[in-house]
């Protein structure tokens, strides 16, 4: 779950996380948001973890679901982008393992 405000509004928008990085996110709302503007986001990563984060919104692509929307993060902290991380990690551990030693057979050369 995400809260997302754009810059020069207090009425924070729902959104979903199609995709999420420690630099950026691609986001999935019904709403409508303006491209090249600021935004404040609150990603809920858990029910007990919560990150702030500030970004700038770089595209939007409508599909039948509302829109996609492509943000890029900035002033992110070490520990925002550990915890990012971390939650990255524990969700599909095994697929992001499989991602880094993709093609590697173990063997010395």
């Amino acid at each position: 779950r995400v809260l997302i405000e754009q810059e020069g509004t207090q009425e924070p928008k729902e959104a979903s996380t199609k995709d999420m990085s420690c630099s950026g996110a691609c986001l999935i709302t019904h709403e409508s948001i303006v491209p090249s503007k600021k935004v404040r986001l609150r990603v809920y990563l858990s029910p007990k973890d919560v990150v702030d984060l500030r970004g700038n919104v770089v595209w939007i692509k409508p599909i039948q679901e509302g829109n996609e929307i492509g943000i890029t993060f900035y002033n992110t902290t070490e520990e925002v982008q550990e915890q990012i991380l971390k939650h990255a990690f524990e969700i599909n551990n095994k697929k992001l393992v499989n991602h880094w030693f993709q093609g590697w057979d173990g063997a010395d050369r």
